[in-house]
């Protein structure tokens, strides 16, 4: 019995989702699937990327995740499976499976060759259907990730501009936002203790087109009232977040943006 994982931006009002969980339960009828979610903002790749990336480490090691955010279906971007050290990882190489194939660790990457497992008809628009749940219900069955295809070098990256640090500025990037509005930082949480550290605390955050006024909380309720907070988050990255109102309205961003928090003493 093999535990899967899917993650895509099909939603849950078409039928998309089942019909690549009926041909995965087809092929290997004792699949425990999970969802880690369906409700990704359309071809959102990075926001896929990081939340793959903090679900897969709770899942049991052997596991089987595949993520399907694919704006590129039916060009050039090949159909992959990543062998990792505890797991097993399959999607397009767009970048979306690269932060959670790294947290796992790399071992080899493989092209999907649909004519050698011999796939069968593919759908120019629905290859999540017809390559990545097929191959993921052979997978569970117990193809190796070596017998999918040749072997190929590497794996597509995201490109960002990484966290840092400048003067008493924090430049980050918005990997994510959440349900409730909270903006997910690719700054670490680390970075913000090293700040707080030396006595600075945050004053100000920036977007392109607001400023607003922040300050530091340990926890949600530390924040008043449709204020702004900067906190570490439990995914391991800063937050910024509004108690009770929704942070990216209130900053007019979506994710890749850079946001500028500026500290003083």
């Amino acid at each position: 019995m093999r535990v899967v994982t899917m993650l895509t931006d099909f939603g849950l009002s078409d039928s998309y989702v089942a019909q690549m969980k009926g041909v995965i339960t087809d092929l290997c009828p004792t699949a425990r699937i999970f969802d880690i979610s369906h409700m990704v903002r359309r071809h959102d790749i990075l926001s896929g990327a990081f939340l793959l990336e903090t679900a897969v480490p709770f899942f049991p090691n052997n596991s089987i995740h595949l993520g399907v955010v694919d704006p590129g279906v039916g060009a050039d971007r090949l159909p992959i499976v990543v062998k990792a050290k505890t797991a097993t990882l399959l999607g397009p190489d767009n970048g979306l499976l690269e932060r959670a194939a790294r947290r796992l660790g790399v071992i080899a990457v493989y092209k999907i060759d649909v004519a050698e497992l011999e796939l069968g008809e593919v759908s120019s628009t629905f290859h999540g259907r017809d390559v990545f749940a097929k191959t993921t219900g052979m997978l569970a069955s117990g193809l190796r990730a070596e017998d999918v295809g040749p072997p190929v070098k590497g794996l597509a990256k995201l490109q960002l501009q990484e966290a840092e640090v400048k003067g008493g500025i924090l430049e980050c990037r918005i990997l994510h936002i959440d349900t409730f509005g909270n903006l997910i930082t690719n700054a670490h949480n680390a970075m913000l203790r090293r700040l707080t550290s030396q006595g600075l605390v945050p004053q100000t955050v920036k977007s392109s087109s607001r400023s607003r006024r922040v300050r530091i909380a340990k926890t949600y309720s530390d924040a008043r009232l449709r204020k702004l907070v900067v906190l570490e988050g439990s995914q391991g990255y800063v937050e910024v977040a509004a108690r009770e109102a929704d942070a990216d309205n209130m900053l007019h961003v979506r994710t890749r943006e850079k946001l500028r928090i500026l500290f003083s003493r």
